[in-house]
């Protein structure tokens, strides 16, 4: 019964990930870190990101603006290291989830009531500085609580003006990011059998939800798409505070 809860939490996840390119972490933390340890629970869903992402850029994979993707994972690398010490000897604390939470909510709610803000700070945005910026937050959020999509949507949601650059580059940062994160967690051998149990097994209802999700990104505009963003962020910050 415990399985069929959580490859149903991560069916629900991968239907919100191939929506509006991110999402997983909203339903899929929360349900495995009721049955799981935080630390397998994030690790799985980094696993089956890069597999959801990675089905994502085949089809898309001309559209990744590598330019602005390098900075951002210049910052990413610092943030997931950061993330890494952090769950690695010192878990997550209800406190940190909490202010993430309240920091999320102000972060739509001032994006919502500032609709042109592309075109007042787009400058400010294609900075390199920013990029670094928005790569070490979201590289630390996602490192140490699963769902660090929020930071890097609401950024390229507002950065790029075709909904395809946004996603394939999104993408790309989730796989090459996660990879990293993975990579420091098996030298460390944090690795367990749970892991590959949940990782293997939960392949399928993660495609089958991306695939589906994905039919709905591709009949939503950019205006439509970030609105949904903005959507699926508020319930994970909600979720933040009250879990």
């Amino acid at each position: 019964m415990e399985a069929w809860i959580i490859w149903g939490g991560l069916l629900i996840g991968g239907f919100l990930q191939g929506s509006a390119g991110f999402g997983v972490g909203l339903f899929a933390a929360g349900i495995l870190t009721a049955f799981l340890s935080v630390k397998d629970s994030t690790l799985i869903i980094l696993a089956l990101t890069i597999v959801m992402s990675s089905y994502v850029l085949l089809t898309s994979w001309r559209y990744i603006r590598w330019n602005m993707m390098v900075w951002v994972l210049c910052g990413t690398v610092i943030g997931r290291v950061a993330a890494f010490t952090f769950i690695h000897y010192l878990g997550e604390t209800a406190a940190a989830k909490q202010w993430l939470g309240y920091m999320l909510i102000a972060i739509v709610l001032y994006l919502s009531i500032r609709p042109k803000i592309e075109n007042k700070f787009q400058r400010f945005m294609k900075w390199n500085g920013t990029a670094v910026g928005i790569g070490a937050v979201g590289g630390f959020v996602g490192g140490a609580f699963a769902i660090g999509g929020p930071i890097y949507a609401l950024y390229f949601i507002h950065l790029f003006q075709e909904k395809k650059d946004y996603n394939a580059t999104l993408q790309a940062v989730f796989i090459l990011s996660n990879l990293f994160t993975l990579g420091l967690h098996g030298w460390s051998g944090d690795i367990s059998q749970v892991f590959w149990f949940y990782t293997m097994t939960g392949v399928v209802p993660v495609l089958a939800g991306v695939m589906l999700g994905s039919l709905l990104f591709n009949r939503m505009s950019r205006a439509a798409i970030q609105k949904w963003a903005y959507l699926i962020v508020a319930l994970s910050a909600i979720r933040l505070i009250v879990g």
